[in-house]
């Protein structure tokens, strides 16, 4: 894992909103540009049980990362799931989703939204991002990868 610059749960949050905004809630929710409390009220709304989940860990730090192929084999999914685990049982547009992220070689776009130490070894929960986090485990995989952005939110406590 490479460190970037610092970063804020506010950042982290707008970006998550925007992100849900231009694809799960494309057509059913309408978010000005340059409007960051609308983004992160749609994070806080619509992605209310994974963010409870993180904000639980008492958050002290969020720094902007870019994370290495090396990075892969320590990623798991917010609900204990390895991503090799969630892309076996993908299914339906999911699925499609996932094979157009890896067939294309898309830019990863928005960063992941994760949780751990950059300094200690140990899991890095991926909270959004699931998706771009399997296409890039995959790619990591089959030699085609490059780095994955990402928010690291810092845990006080695991």
């Amino acid at each position: 894992m490479r460190y970037v610059r610092q970063s804020s749960l506010v950042e982290a949050l707008m970006f998550w909103g925007r992100h849900e905004a231009a694809g799960r809630l494309r057509g059913r929710v309408k978010l000005q540009a340059g409007d960051a409390l609308a983004a992160i009220e749609l994070a806080l709304r619509y992605r209310a049980p994974l963010v409870s989940r993180l904000l639980g860990h008492v958050p002290v730090d969020v720094q902007y990362v870019e994370l290495e192929p090396g990075d892969a084999s320590a990623l798991v999914l917010a609900d204990g799931r390895r991503p090799t685990d969630w892309i076996a049982q993908a299914a339906g547009e999911s699925a499609a989703h996932f094979r157009w992220l890896v067939d294309t070689g898309a830019p990863w776009g928005d960063p992941l939204i994760v949780m751990g130490r950059m300094a200690e070894p140990g899991p890095i929960v991926v909270y959004d991002g699931w998706h771009r986090c399997g296409a890039w485990v995959e790619c990591c995989r089959t030699g085609r990868s490059s780095a994955m952005p990402a928010y690291l939110v810092v845990p006080s406590m695991c």
